[in-house]
């Protein structure tokens, strides 16, 4: 979200975003997936493997749906992806929004 908005704020201006920038906020979003996953499964007793933590890390839209599916008991297995589905979408969509409205006060 902060990603897009920022994007949207430098090319609302006619910008390209610098390459430290996309740089930052790249590798904040995987250390925030990471401190996630690692404290998920600490609070669950989840072992984690290398594969769990490489997904999660390098194929977030993989990764956590994988991980939800092997750490949560069978009945809750598909309402932790459903959940994490429906957080990608809000995600996507507040991002979309703040794009838009960023874009039309660069146009105004």
């Amino acid at each position: 979200m902060i990603h897009g908005a920022g994007t949207e704020f430098y090319l609302a201006r006619n910008l390209e975003p610098s390459a430290a920038f996309t740089l930052i906020l790249t590798f904040l979003f995987v250390v925030l997936c990471y401190l996630w996953y690692l404290w998920d499964s600490t609070q669950r007793n989840f072992r984690r493997t290398t594969l769990h933590g490489a997904l999660v890390v390098l194929f977030p839209p993989i990764g956590v749906p994988y991980y939800l599916l092997r750490s949560r008991e069978r009945p809750q297995r598909i309402n932790a992806v459903l959940k994490a589905a429906g957080f990608l979408l809000l995600f996507l969509t507040v991002s979309l929004a703040a794009g838009i409205a960023l874009q039309m006060a660069g146009e105004a």
